[in-house]
């Protein structure tokens, strides 16, 4: 069983055994930038990506070590966040739009929802004036779940929770309150 997988340096992947921590797979990862972060997917699929300021994420496939697609943030958004639903059918990732940040003083975080199949884009969400800093799906990716970090401009000590409808892409549920809450793996 696949256990973890290491970025080494700024080029290789090493992917370990569960139970023995052996080497099962080294590959090379620098056809897709310097990445710096990394997630299994499933068995047979793990993410890269990083570093900060980048667009992209790439989904690679473990058997052969080549590259199934990659993730291309619209909007010029860095990778700050993946998470796969517990089905293993979706993708969520967020990250901010550094263009609006920082260059124009404006708060622009957007999460995003791909199918883990083909890598297409299926929803974008966007709060305005909130930086986002986790995001879940629920076990059969129909509900994403985003956090904003407490201290959001004019907002205190308050965080705010988003629930998105996966399906329709409307807003379901806006929650607002004091500290951090911890979104469980499922998106509950």
């Amino acid at each position: 069983t696949i256990g973890s997988g290491t970025v080494v340096g700024d080029r290789e992947v090493v992917v370990r055994d569960a139970a023995s921590g052996e080497v099962l797979r080294r590959f090379d990862v620098s056809t897709s930038g310097r990445p710096s972060r990394l997630r299994m997917l499933s068995e047979s699929t793990l993410a890269t990506w990083g570093p900060e300021h980048e667009a992209v994420a790439s989904v690679w496939d473990l058997a052969s070590g080549s590259l199934r697609y990659e993730l291309r943030q619209p909007k010029g958004s860095n990778v700050s966040l993946l998470h796969v639903s517990p089905c293993g059918a979706k993708l969520v990732t967020i990250g901010c739009d550094y263009e609006s940040n920082y260059r124009r003083g404006v708060v622009e975080d957007w999460a995003y929802v791909w199918d883990a199949e083909t890598g297409h884009l299926q929803w974008e969400f966007f709060a305005a004036g909130h930086h986002f800093s986790r995001a879940r799906l629920s076990h059969d990716g129909r509900r994403v779940v985003v956090q904003t970090r407490p201290g959001n401009p004019g907002n205190d000590d308050l965080s705010h929770v988003f629930v998105w409808d996966g399906v329709t892409g409307r807003l379901h549920r806006q929650l607002s309150l004091r500290g951090e809450l911890l979104l469980l793996p499922g998106g509950q």
